[in-house]
């Protein structure tokens, strides 16, 4: 009986313990909001292209201008090709109907 008597007040004591640090940690969480200062700290964000020093364009204008080029190049190969896909396309169903109406003409039925 006196064993559990000591567990109860052992563990009454232990709990009371934890609400104290508890209610600390509380009071400093509090007090930190409260009093937090809003610092701002500039930071320098990365360039993603350097200057070029000989001359007035940047690395990052030139490869721009070699995209641009590049892309109305392939756009121009594309139309070509559409246009010549097309082109074969309409001789095809041109071969195709020709050759039916002399198989038609030529046929006894």
């Amino acid at each position: 009986m006196q064993i559990e008597k000591e567990k109860l007040r052992s563990a009454n004591v232990t709990i009371g313990e934890c609400q104290d640090k508890i209610r600390c940690l509380t009071q400093q969480r509090d007090y930190a909001r409260i009093h937090q200062k809003i610092v701002e700290i500039p930071v320098e964000k990365p360039v993603l292209y350097e200057k070029c020093e000989a001359c007035d364009r940047t690395a990052y204008q030139n490869e721009k201008a070699k995209y641009e080029t590049q892309k109305e190049r392939l756009a121009g190969q594309y139309k070509a090709k559409t246009v010549i896909f097309q082109t074969t396309l309409f001789l095809l169903a041109w071969y195709s109907l020709t050759t039916t109406l002399f198989q038609a003409v030529q046929s006894d039925v």
